[in-house]
């Protein structure tokens, strides 16, 4: 019935028990998994009209959010495979 699971996740601990279940039912059902993480936007107060922007920390912080998710989807993946579930 099912054929892939999409699954949202945020490296916490109760995604990571979320993670843990949609790898062992996608399992069960032969279906595959996509994993995603949502990074957060720079803060929209500090972009306001006449606000003075570092244009270095906004790529510190954009670079810093996508190394998060990567770290957080690479887990996923691992588990994903140790399980023989397409990922």
């Amino acid at each position: 019935m099912f054929k892939h699971l999409l699954v949202p996740t945020d490296g916490s601990p109760l995604a990571q028990a979320a993670v843990a279940r949609a790898i062992a039912f996608a399992r069960e059902a032969n279906a595959s998994v996509t994993f995603v993480c949502a990074e957060h936007h720079y803060p929209t107060m500090y972009l306001g009209l006449g606000a003075i922007t570092d244009g270095q920390a906004i790529r510190e912080f954009n670079a810093a959010e996508d190394s998060t998710a990567q770290r957080i989807l690479q887990q996923c993946d691992q588990q994903a495979k140790a399980a023989g579930v397409a990922c």
